[in-house]
């Protein structure tokens, strides 16, 4: 098996359908299907149980059981290919790599290194992504020129950025402002037909956090924070599930579950998930533009400008 029929069961277990994970992955639906068999007959089990209508795809247990393990294959194959990017391309002409901390969502981040990309074909741009503790570590160490990073509520004000003095060796630029929150839960749930609630409405679920080993602590705990402080409000103690796997699992485990998964935009076009957005909610998401004190690169000096003419705040 390999890389590429791994992704592709990942992504057919995250949308449900062939067709929507032919879309995602700019295949045809029969070429994502055929991958599917065959992966099927290699591992002698079956991933998906075919629905009826839409070509609908449920993943069997033994599926459920897999994800994990696939997606750290796919991590560090991802990891492997990041480290070495470096040899293919030309030295000769200037390099930039950024690095981006792991997301659940679209972002502007996304934005600025597509056209950053598009806009500097006289640069070589190796983005690399990962946990915020290895990516910092990577920037303070030379490996990285620049580093996006998701943060819950005001950076400044933070556990993370108290730590190490990093205010006073880096330079953090906010790119962009999330300010609404929705938990993702599954279609068949009690509250799948709100389309607005409240926090209290949601006591009886367990709200899912990211909780990879290679993840800040401090920040996991920087994202709980206003859930755990608005359930204060209301009165109930906070359910809380730890997670450390990709979108992929993370929607199978709240679709089988009581789970609703914290995102700052709505989560759309996944099979057997809705988007509830918080009437309550009064934190906010930012996105930040991270690069050492004292950087005078060109290349850098272009990202910094196009990321504070595209900022969003």
């Amino acid at each position: 098996m390999d890389i590429e029929t791994i992704e592709v069961i990942l992504t057919a277990s995250q949308c449900g359908n062939y067709t929507k994970a032919a879309a995602v992955l700019g295949y045809t639906p029969s070429a994502v299907s055929k991958r599917v068999r065959c992966a099927e007959r290699e591992l002698g089990v079956e991933l998906f149980i075919r629905g009826t209508k839409s070509s609908h795809l449920t993943p069997t247990q033994i599926c459920r059981s897999l994800l994990p393990h696939f997606e750290d294959i796919l991590r560090n194959w991802e990891d492997i290919t990041q480290k070495t990017s470096f040899e293919r391309f030309d030295n000769s002409v200037p390099t930039i790599r950024i690095g981006a901390s792991e997301k659940r969502w679209p972002s502007r981040i996304d934005e600025i290194i597509a056209r950053y990309t598009t806009e500097n074909r006289d640069c070589n741009v190796l983005v690399s992504s990962g946990a915020w503790i290895n990516l910092r570590e990577e920037l303070l160490r030379g490996k990285l020129d620049a580093l996006f990073v998701t943060m819950a509520g005001d950076f400044f004000t933070s556990a993370a950025a108290r730590q190490d003095n990093l205010l006073d060796k880096l330079n953090f630029i906010l790119i962009n402002t999330l300010s609404e929150m929705y938990l993702a839960i599954s279609s068949d749930s009690p509250l799948a037909s709100k389309k607005e609630a409240t926090l209290a409405d949601f006591k009886d679920y367990a709200i899912a956090f990211n909780n990879d080993m290679k993840f800040d602590n401090s920040v996991v705990r920087d994202h709980r924070s206003p859930f755990l402080a608005l359930s204060k409000q209301y009165g109930f103690e906070l359910k809380q599930t730890l997670i450390n796997t990709r979108q992929a699992s993370a929607f199978l485990i709240a679709r089988k579950n009581l789970v609703a998964i914290p995102q700052p935009i709505p989560t759309v076009d996944v099979d057997g998930i809705v988007s509830v957005r918080l009437t309550d909610w009064q934190d906010r998401v930012s996105e930040y533009l991270v690069i050492p004190h004292g950087t005078r690169s060109t290349p850098v000096a272009r990202l910094i400008s196009l990321a504070l003419s595209m900022r969003k705040i």
